[in-house]
């Protein structure tokens, strides 16, 4: 069963050579008629690919055809990757100073040679690809609509709810209305709530709840609800939003007039927007809307359900409201009622007792609360409920199905191989290798070449460790590696070669403590997103070519240094997240921090001789989770800091997380801190801090904070106690409250 994998490389291709024929990079290249053909030969494909997917199961012919299909596809897309990896090296050599030295560094792509390979393996591709188009007409095919491009109705949603029949979600109602309700900030006309859970929890449910609560449409004249669901298209989303508002269905309208006739629908009033069942991640799709959303009257608020943390961080505003199950009590209820016809339920003593031991193992989820007393609905055998109970039919709700594991078994047989002592090689087309030890692998890898994964099967405790003739064997057989994970292998030094794996996105060497220094070449890999050197303690330290690592989403690094230097990592503008750990000897951060626009996550941890923060740290202005542990001489008052000369900003960064562990130095938050807490802050903890003896006197304005953990701050928590009274009204209004693990507060049913 092919279908999940070649429905996925074909659309990521066609997505890829659509991107290519439309760019000026093509044309560059001179290979822009052959990139638009071959796009046309698979959109031709893509049609009936549907429905061969579903014929392949009792055709094997069909099944091997999917099969070379699927093999030109992948090969097409390392070709297309390659074409990438060329223009992000030219984009170094553009926007870096060019210098000989910069110019020198990347000479090894010779441009006329890779034009010319370049144009003969797109013609290869075309050839193989034409074979595969002829050979289709030898099945009965026929052209099926992709279910992926269109709104699946059976999970469109709509916004009515008869209050009666929800159960357990009055508390959560009470607190997404009083956040509706709040004021906006720093001038922001809009808000977006996010409302995150598991599927089937009643994310949904719990936003019809508050669209027809009365108080809300007293304060929003103008609602709105859109399903979403899985297409994010922006006219689509537009249409909807205005069929919503006025009941037209404005679907001849061009994109112009739709972004007009919501303007003007949104600029008179205070709103209310509803997006149902959101899964984009596409975080451009998304600010093109947002930009349409945000002129119009200030005070009006979005809520946004999705299963996706990732969907919540690209989208709100505010903190994410994160849906939790419901009470055993509470699921009892919803399970009687589905159960029993109404007052029944008092006759069987013994099915409510058994039925107890049902909800338990449904994970306060309501949805499978619901299937499964509707499946007992009417039943009053002791002996059936009994057979449901010990069935553990309700393992569906969180694990995968034995069948399901089946189909997955069967659809990555051809892919992903683990490989360990008595293994054979069945076929030639893996792509994602696990190695259980060297002698293993060395002996099974030389008949594979296109792997774009591999993965030592190696944890904190084992023994095992491979040879530096072993890991080099690797790097020179793999060449179309995006994956390469190293973690706890006892590598002393890190290959030259790995600077020829242009294709690497994700390189983990952690837990490698005698790597002393990187080889240059690693800072050729411009589409490498992630790089970890998590406890790699003896490393010296990165050098200033790491500002060619322009692709790094994530560094984790654990250096020998003193001082990170300005001009390295600074200069990551892709960079979303930056874990700084285990470095015994830092004592200050690089002075141009501040230059990371893009970073969400700071994480600084056991760095014992930190001495301050840049003052950079305010300029961070994507910044959202912020965690110092372990840094027991850090100053966290930025005026003691090394970059006297930084421009300040005067919010500081959006933070919706704070945590701060064991730092003994710590009286009080500083005021820079507290001005990035004021309107966006929903978590705060705090632990191991026996000095700090304070809460910030406007503790009161954090008006989106949801939840404290305090901790090890014997000063503090007994001033927190409700009982001392003194720093309690500071922090009343927070929903959920723990000191000391104590639980003050909780708004958990």
């Amino acid at each position: 069963m092919l279908e999940t994998i070649v429905s996925g490389i074909v659309e990521k291709v066609l997505g890829k050579l659509i991107s290519l024929a439309s760019d000026e990079v093509s044309l560059a290249w001179g290979v822009k008629n052959d990139v638009q053909q071959l796009a046309d030969t698979l959109k031709t494909i893509k049609v009936v690919l549907l429905d061969a997917e579903e014929k392949q199961i009792h055709d094997s012919k069909l099944r091997v055809w999917l099969e070379k299909l699927k093999e030109v596809c992948y090969n097409a897309e390392d070709i297309l990757d390659e074409v990438e990896v060329e223009d992000l090296r030219k984009q170094v050599v553009h926007h870096q100073s060019i210098t000989r030295k910069v110019c020198h560094f990347f000479s090894s792509s010779n441009l006329v040679v890779f034009r010319f390979t370049l144009g003969h393996k797109i013609k290869e591709i075309k050839k193989r690809l034409a074979k595969i188009t002829a050979d289709k007409n030898d099945f009965i095919l026929t052209e099926k609509i992709d279910s992926n491009h269109v709104i699946d109705r059976e999970r469109e949603t709509h916004s009515f709810v008869r209050d009666s029949n929800v159960i357990g979600r009055d508390k959560d109602k009470e607190e997404i209305i009083r956040i509706l309700l709040c004021p906006s900030y720093r001038n922001v006309s809009v808000s977006i709530i996010p409302i995150v859970g598991l599927g089937g929890l009643g994310k949904t449910t719990l936003a019809k709840l508050v669209y027809n609560d009365e108080i809300v449409g007293d304060h929003f004249k103008l609602k709105m609800w859109v399903c979403v669901s899985d297409e994010f298209s922006l006219k689509k989303v537009l249409i909807d939003i205005i069929s919503s508002a006025t009941e037209q269905k404005c679907i001849q309208m061009s994109l112009d007039q739709l972004q007009r006739k919501l303007r003007d629908i949104i600029r008179h009033e205070k709103y209310l927007l509803v997006l149902d069942d959101v899964w984009n991640e596409n975080e451009g799709l998304w600010c093109d809307l947002k930009e349409l959303l945000t002129k119009c009257v200030s005070g009006s608020k979005i809520i946004v359900t999705t299963r996706s943390d990732r969907v919540a961080s690209i989208m709100g505003t505010i903190s994410t409201y994160k849906l939790k199950g419901l009470a055993l009590n509470d699921c009892l209820s919803v399970f009687v009622k589905y159960a029993f016809k109404e007052g029944q339920e008092k006759q069987h003593s013994k099915l409510i007792e058994i039925g107890k031991e049902i909800v338990k193992k449904c994970g306060g989820i309501p949805l499978a609360v619901r299937a499964l007393g509707s499946l007992l609905y009417s039943s009053t055998s002791e002996q059936e409920w009994i057979n449901v109970k010990d069935n553990e039919i309700w393992k569906f709700i969180f694990e995968i199905h034995d069948l399901m594991h089946d189909v997955a078994t069967s659809l990555f047989q051809n892919e992903c191989l683990r490989l360990k002592r008595g293994s054979q090689i069945a076929c030639k087309t893996y792509r994602h290798l696990f190695f259980h030890g060297e002698v293993v692998a060395r002996n099974c890898i030389a008949s594979l070449s296109n792997v774009r994964s591999v993965i030592f099967s190696s944890t904190i405790g084992d023994d095992i460790t491979i040879s530096q003739s072993f890991l080099e064997l690797l790097i020179s057989r793999f060449q179309f590696l995006r994956m390469l994970d190293l973690y706890n292998l006892g590598i002393k030094v890190v290959p030259k070669g790995v600077g020829t794996l242009k294709h690497l996105r994700y390189l983990e060497l952690g837990r490698n403590p005698e790597i002393k220094k990187l080889p240059s070449s690693i800072y050729k890999l411009q589409n490498l997103q992630l790089l970890s050197l998590r406890n790699c303690e003896e490393l010296k330290g990165l050098t200033r070519e790491v500002k060619y690592l322009i692709s790094l989403r994530v560094l984790v690094l654990t250096t020998m240094q003193k001082h990170l230097p300005s001009n390295e990592i600074g200069y990551l503008n892709s960079l979303r997240y930056l874990i700084i750990r285990n470095c015994s000897n830092l004592e200050y951060l690089c002075e141009d921090i501040g230059r990371l626009r893009a970073l969400r996550m700071l994480i600084i941890s056991e760095c014992p001789r930190l001495i301050s923060l840049p003052r950079g740290v305010r300029n961070l202005s994507s910044l959202e989770d912020l965690r110092i542990r372990s840094c027991a001489r850090l100053n966290l008052d930025l005026s003691t800091g090394s970059d006297n000369h930084a421009e300040l900003n005067s919010t500081g960064p959006p933070l919706r997380s704070l945590e701060i562990t064991d730092l003994s130095q710590l009286v009080k938050l500083p005021q820079w801190l507290l001005q990035c807490l004021t309107n966006t802050l929903g978590e705060l903890f705090i632990r191991g801090c026996p000095e700090l003896s304070s809460l910030p006197e406007d503790m009161n304005r954090l008006v989106s904070l949801r939840e404290v953990r305090i901790e090890g701050c014997l000063k503090l928590t007994e001033r927190c106690k409700p009982e001392a009274g003194e720093d309690w009204p500071k922090i009343a209004h927070i929903p959920n409250i723990q000191l000391d693990g104590a639980i003050i507060k909780s708004t958990e049913n």
